[in-house]
């Protein structure tokens, strides 16, 4: 018979009613659960029934907490200090993606003594050792779930190294607000205040390199639909069939991004101290979550704030290391309101 660890779930509450849930497996958000004026209770993340469902997935990535690097690695292989790492791969036996085949969404972490449930505060603990996945350095990563009586809902992560390392992280939620199982997200007015694409290798792979958008169907600046993008005749959409892009954050702005459900009006903002944000449509999503519910094509959309993956083995990687006399603190808040 198989036996499994112990799987914890922790219930985040505020005076409103709104409910956050969350796991130690991925220190994965299992549920986000926003009231609405009409008495209805609105579970706006994709999710299983339980926390052993994300276990045995192949879903990847549900909810979780993504790292030591978001994003993908090249041949699994960069360079600090001309010294090269292999890192193990997979993604298509080529490139590592999102921290490699056990990352931090495939382990258990620890709650902290820092945590207060009573006061709506999570703090998950986690220490990759030297060399986990092929990355230098211990990291001792520590990320706190902090629910407020303003709808406010925090992710924030901190972490330290014994040796210079590598670190990209983010939360990979799939977000429909108006509700779980309530159909696709082509409906729903997505804001991103950014100017700029990283652009790709002709291989697929993140460069540190921009382009620019002002103008096109990738320009979000102007509040729109997802439908109105997803059915443009662009041939880039088109051939990967919604977003799958790395938008590049101005600096002027406070609100980096937000996401409105057409149905319910539950608005979400993000502001975030990372310099971009991944965005993805679920555009190759079949998966049955909870109860069954069939999640397809755009079922939810991802909304991953994080560094740019394209800076590492580029002049740019000082931007991505971590040494041992510093802190990384990626910081985010996301604020439901409801507006017609």
């Amino acid at each position: 018979m198989e036996e499994f660890p112990k799987f914890e779930e922790y219930v985040l509450k505020n005076k409103n009613g709104m409910q956050v849930r969350c796991t130690n497996y991925g220190a994965i958000i299992t549920g986000i659960e926003i009231p609405t004026p009409n008495g209805k209770i609105v579970n706006v993340v994709l999710g299983f029934d339980s926390p052993l469902d994300y276990y045995r997935s192949n879903i990847p990535y549900f909810g979780c907490m993504a790292g030591r690097y978001a994003g993908k690695i090249a041949n699994g292989t960069f360079e600090i200090d001309n010294k090269k790492y292999h890192l193990r791969k997979n993604e298509r036996g080529i490139n590592h993606m999102h921290g490699g085949l056990k990352g931090f969404d495939k382990v258990f972490w620890n709650k902290s003594s820092k945590s207060d449930l009573s006061k709506g505060c999570l703090v998950l603990e986690y220490e990759s050792k030297d060399s986990e996945e092929g990355y230098p350095g211990k990291l001792n990563i520590e990320t706190h779930y902090i629910l407020n009586d303003e709808n406010e809902f925090f992710i924030n992560s901190f972490a330290t190294t014994d040796k210079t390392t590598i670190i990209n992280i983010t939360n990979h939620s799939y977000f429909n607000l108006n509700g779980d199982s309530s159909g696709d997200i082509l409906d729903h007015t997505l804001f991103i205040n950014a100017k700029e694409l990283m652009a790709f290798s002709p291989e697929g792979n993140p460069t540190n390199k921009f382009s620019n958008i002002e103008g096109t169907p990738f320009d979000f600046r102007n509040p729109k639909s997802i439908r109105e993008f997803v059915e443009s005749k662009d041939e880039k959409i088109v051939k990967v069939g919604g977003l799958f892009n790395l938008f590049i954050f101005d600096k002027n702005g406070k609100v980096n991004a937000s996401l409105q459900g057409n149905k319910t009006g539950i608005k979400m903002e993000i502001e975030t101290n990372q310099a971009a944000m991944f965005v993805y449509t679920s555009n190759f999503l079949d998966a049955l979550g909870r109860k069954g519910f069939a999640y397809k094509k755009h079922a939810g959309i991802c909304l991953e704030t994080e560094n740019v993956p394209g800076f590492i083995n580029s002049e740019d990687q000082s931007k991505i290391q971590l040494a041992p006399n510093e802190t990384f603190k990626h910081l985010n808040k996301f604020k439901f309101t409801f507006s017609k």
